[in-house]
């Protein structure tokens, strides 16, 4: 008998009608904001160290030798966004204080050039080489401009040129110049 009822009980369960109570269904959105960022490592002062010149006497005396390679430094430079990136030079060239008498054969400028190469590839290549005295400060060329975000190592050299100014030989001192370089998202 047992198993009468709880078999009845059972199908009592089965055959009633479901009561559900009432239901809701809501969407909702998820947002959050990325701000534009660029970012660049700060690089450390450069020094090319005491330049080497010719010092055999004879029609090439005094003049500067070629260059060693140079040590480069490495940079992150980041944008998250389209960006510029720009190089500003004080003086477009290595300067020093000390006086020029002859100017027919001296000179108190060296050139120099820079060169910011990326580890990867990205949509900033950096610059293949950049040289002062040629280009005016301000915005590089349009096609070293970044073309969208970017993120990358790069190496940063700074030599100068043998071949000085007007092929003069450099007067004895210390030479200087300051270089600025910005990266700012659009």
């Amino acid at each position: 008998m047992k198993k009468i009822i709880i078999a009845g009980a059972a199908a009592a369960l089965f055959s009633a009608p479901a009561f559900a109570g009432p239901s809701d269904t809501q969407d909702f959105d998820i947002n959050a904001t990325v701000t534009p960022e660029c970012s660049m490592a700060n690089p450390t002062n450069i020094n090319l160290g005491a330049l080497s010149i010719n010092e055999d006497p004879g029609e090439n005396a005094l003049l500067l030798n070629n260059p060693a390679p140079s040590t480069a430094q490495s940079i992150y430079i980041s944008c998250n966004t389209d960006a510029t990136f720009s190089v500003n030079t004080l003086n477009r060239r290595l300067l020093t204080a000390s006086p020029v008498t002859d100017t027919a054969q001296f000179t108190n400028e060296i050139r120099y050039d820079i060169k910011l190469t990326p580890d990867r590839t990205t949509n900033f290549a950096g610059l293949g080489s950049y040289k002062p005295r040629v280009q005016a400060p301000g915005p590089i060329a349009s096609g070293g401009q970044p073309t969208g975000e970017f993120h990358a190592n790069y190496s940063l050299v700074i030599g100068y040129e043998a071949a000085n100014v007007n092929n003069k030989r450099p007067v004895a001192g210390s030479y200087t110049e300051t270089v600025t370089f910005t990266v700012a998202a659009l």
